[in-house]
């Protein structure tokens, strides 16, 4: 049963949506630590670790949102 849930933003229990995963990816990059960027947007700091490294929030074809090899 592949494809039922809903992923990502388009989840109705989401914490973030796109515009506001875009603003933790650039703000991980540019070397905030991820405690802070869970602070600024009052998620969880797995939910950051999560979207960072590309275990949450994909985009729509299913790849990462962030290189993490920065």
């Amino acid at each position: 049963r592949i494809g039922l849930i809903k992923s990502g933003s388009k989840n109705t229990s989401a914490k973030l949506n796109e515009e506001q995963v875009s603003l933790v990816i650039n703000m991980f990059k540019t070397g905030t630590p991820i405690f802070e960027i869970a602070c600024d947007f009052r998620v969880s700091n797995t939910l950051i670790s999560k979207i960072v490294n590309g275990k949450s929030y994909k985009t729509q074809n299913g790849k990462k949102l962030i290189n993490t090899q920065i």
